[in-house]
C-alpha cells in the first residue's frame, strides 16, 4: 500500500508476470500531488496490468501530497503554493478502503 507516495517501482522497471498470484498493490494518490506526474500514474497502471498484477489506484480529486497528515490542515492558506495539504475526505476514504482490504484478506478480529 502506498499513501500519497510515488508508484512503488520506477515506471518502466521490469516486473515479472504475476498472473493474479502475487501481492495486491494499492496506491492512494492525491490528484493534485505535484510530486507524481500524471504520466507516471498511467505508466504504473499499464505496468501493473501488463504483469497481470492485482492492483487498485485511487486518485482523490483535489487532494495534494500528504493528504493523510492532519498537521497540514490549511497549509495552503498560509502558502497557496504549498505542495502539501490535509484532506479529510481523502484521508477517511483511503483509510476505510485499507481497512476493507485488510478485512477481506485477513478477516476481522
Amino acid at each position: 500500500m502506498s499513501f500519497h507516495g510515488a508508484p512503488l517501482a520506477p515506471v518502466g522497471a521490469p516486473m515479472p508476470p504475476q498472473g493474479g498470484a502475487g501481492p495486491y498493490v494499492v496506491v492512494y494518490n492525491g490528484a493534485e500531488d505535484a510530486s507524481v506526474p500524471p504520466g507516471d500514474l498511467a505508466g504504473f497502471a499499464a505496468e501493473m496490468s501488463n504483469a497481470s498484477a492485482r492492483w487498485e489506484l485511487h486518485d482523490f480529486y483535489g487532494a495534494r501530497h500528504a493528504f493523510t497528515e492532519p498537521a497540514f490542515i490549511n497549509a495552503s492558506l498560509a502558502n497557496p503554493q504549498s505542495p502539501v495539504e490535509y484532506s479529510e475526505h481523502a484521508d477517511r476514504r483511503s483509510w476505510e478502503s485499507t481497512l476493507g482490504l485488510l478485512a477481506l484478506n485477513f478477516g476481522r478480529a
